[in-house]
């Protein structure tokens, strides 16, 4: 079972390694320095802005990163079994350096060949398009070669509930590829104004075979359920906004960031963030000083 920190130093390798030949930027203060409309640190893109919207990096085109955040717009849900204040998130950059088949096929083979995970626990969710941009029909011929290369012959569907539900398995499931709209599959950093940058979004999600909150409506992997796991995000920044409307950029990004706890956490098979090596000498030393066990009874909280 690999460590965080194996897991970490396993990302960096990867991505600084050929054919990807990344640099690693430094980690930043969680205190921004040169923007007073941010708090804190919130994503590992906040500082890449500039060079989002074509200022030249000094290191370059390619670029990753560890960075440490910190989040308080879902703060109610700090305390569930994958969301935290503060976290470390793994991020990659490509300003205009490669495609987004090659971002998704590299990485699914990050999290396959180099994390570990069974690619048959693995689905992913593309842009679902509107009347402005179309549906990301190139990622999905990505995560379809994605699939293909480790046997799986993945089929997009446009029914989100096409996955797996209550007592079924995900092993040899054919449909893996769903559309989702502007709330989840859209990003963009602040409101619409002249100069913001965003791009539809393709996450990808492990099964982690589980229901933790039953809602009595079919699964799907973005919902509430806590079947489904977040762990992982790639968000083609590829448009500006100008004069009212979303144009295309001379220059197309990529901007990938994945929660290392999640990722930690499904990689050593635990079913919630705390139970990782990442929080659990702390529960252990707490159990010992308190007299009581760690419990996720969500009533007991």
């Amino acid at each position: 079972m690999k460590t965080s920190d194996e897991i970490r130093n396993e990302f960096l390798k990867f991505w600084t390694s050929s054919p990807r030949n990344a640099k690693i930027i430094p980690n930043v203060s969680l205190v921004p320095n040169n923007d007073p409309t941010l708090l804190f640190v919130n994503s590992g893109m906040f500082p890449l802005v500039p060079y989002l919207a074509g200022q030249p990096h000094p290191l370059g085109k390619r670029l990753c990163n560890v960075q440490r955040c910190l989040r308080t717009n879902d703060i109610e849900d700090v305390g569930d079994y994958n969301h935290l204040t503060f976290f470390e998130m793994i991020g990659n950059w490509s300003l205009g350096a490669f495609s987004k088949t090659e971002q998704i096929l590299w990485k699914m083979e990050l999290y396959v060949e180099k994390f570990g995970l069974d690619p048959q626990r693995i689905f992913a969710s593309v842009w679902g398009g509107d009347d402005n941009i179309p549906r990301d029909d190139e990622a999905i011929d990505a995560w379809i070669k994605a699939f293909k290369k480790y046997g799986i012959e993945a089929k997009f569907s446009e029914d989100i509930t096409n996955v797996p539900q209550q007592g079924e398995s995900s092993q040899n499931w054919q449909f893996r590829i769903f559309p989702y709209g502007k709330k989840d599959n859209w990003w963009q950093r602040g409101p619409e104004v002249n100069g913001e940058l965003g791009g539809p979004c393709s996450e990808i999600f492990y099964d982690m075979q589980t229901v933790l909150n039953d809602t009595g409506e079919k699964l799907h992997i973005n919902d509430d359920s806590g079947r489904y796991l977040e762990i992982g995000n790639s968000v083609f920044m590829e448009y500006r906004f100008e004069d009212g409307k979303w144009k295309p950029m001379e220059q197309k990004n990529i901007d990938y960031g994945g929660g290392l706890d999640r990722i930690v956490a499904t990689v050593q098979n635990k079913r919630s963030v705390y139970e990782t090596d990442l929080f659990i000498d702390y529960i252990n030393a707490i159990e010992n000083i308190s007299g009581h066990k760690y419990d996720h009874n969500e009533e007991q909280k």
